[in-house]
């Protein structure tokens, strides 16, 4: 099955197949070689159209523990071999039938590097069809409010609930603010009484009285949040924060701090930032940045990277995921210990 690639009004012929529909979404790429589950089950890849610079996608399969949440959430994706066969212990059933179920689009090229040289020369929206379409240019358009540059998006649930630890022994109630959560977050601060809120319920803070907040990652530009910033703000000045990527830029964002837009982003498994004198690797999926300067920044561009001070701990990059793989762990340890 052939469909047609529009990116910065050139077009690109590519293969389909499984999952059949148009798509119209922010087109970005990813340089992680592994963890692909991860990420396409991270809630900031929200209706977007993901291309793997990794040769080969899914010899792995699929498992139960490597899930960041309960579906993909991307809306195509783009590789150059998408492996049907795959081996490892813990794999139950293979990528195909993964993305096939949760609805996404499946785009096979044979140059994906032509495709990251075109998303390179400007970030840009994409769009993916199937009939030819005499006005394609007029498909090509801002994108709507429900696209992955909003905040209001179908993964934070109504309802807020509580997440128990295996042993049932609580040591601090902590408030979980869920943007686009990561189980992995949950994970690092087990044997704890987490309360994790929808971002809307903010206000359920001073019934709570909690011994910290967690800010998590989730899509878009955290400008879109104005409305809850004076909150953040003054709940973040009582107790101690721990703030992971756009969780990060709402902490900048509370207190005045500019906000911009990335020309690519950051979007893999190989970042360095340099904290103090020591240089850790990190894993970073975001498209907008801090303009605040910092003593935490990108080895890559010098952009800000974090605040660790006193009872906030701040970061952009995601210290639960692992690339290090354990380099960030103690921004947890230090967390956990300033309750």
């Amino acid at each position: 099955m052939k469909c047609t690639l529009i990116i910065n009004k050139k077009k690109f012929f590519l293969d389909a197949f499984g999952y059949k529909k148009n798509f119209f979404g922010e087109i970005i790429f990813n340089t992680s070689n592994v963890g692909y589950q991860e990420t396409l089950t991270d809630p900031s890849y929200y209706n977007k159209i993901l291309v793997f610079t990794s040769v080969n996608i899914g010899n792995t399969g699929i498992n139960i523990f490597d899930n960041e949440s309960h579906r993909i959430w991307l809306g195509a994706i783009i590789v150059k071999n998408l492996s049907l066969f795959y081996s490892h212990y813990h794999s139950y059933k293979g990528i195909y039938y993964f993305l096939k179920k949760n609805k996404v689009l499946i785009l096979k090229s044979e140059s994906t590097r032509d495709l990251v040289k075109e998303i390179r020369k400007k970030k840009t929206n994409a769009y993916v069809f199937f009939k030819k379409k005499k006005k394609i240019k007029n498909k090509i358009k801002k994108p709507s409010k429900n696209s992955s540059t909003n905040l209001c998006f179908s993964y934070c649930e109504k309802k807020n609930y509580i997440k128990k630890n295996f042993y049932n022994i609580f040591k601090n109630k902590i408030i979980v603010l869920d943007f686009g959560l990561k189980y992995n977050i949950l994970r690092n601060i087990k044997n704890n009484y987490l309360i994790i809120l929808n971002y809307k319920n903010i206000n359920f803070y001073k019934k709570i009285k909690p011994k910290g907040i967690i800010l998590t990652n989730g899509p878009g530009n955290p400008c879109l949040y104005n409305s809850i910033k004076k909150k953040i703000l003054k709940i973040t000045k009582k107790i101690p924060t721990l703030a992971i990527c756009l969780g990060h830029q709402m902490l900048f964002f509370s207190s005045n701090s500019k906000i911009s837009k990335m020309k690519v982003g950051h979007h893999g498994i190989n970042h360095p930032i340099k904290i103090k004198k020591r240089i850790y690797i990190t894993s970073q999926n975001h498209d907008f940045v801090v303009n605040k300067k910092s003593k935490i920044k990108s080895l890559f561009d010098n952009t800000n990277q974090g605040f660790i001070k006193k009872k906030i701990f701040s970061l952009q990059g995601h210290p639960e995921g692992c690339p290090g793989p354990e380099d960030l762990n103690f921004i947890f340890k230090k967390f956990l210990k300033s309750l």
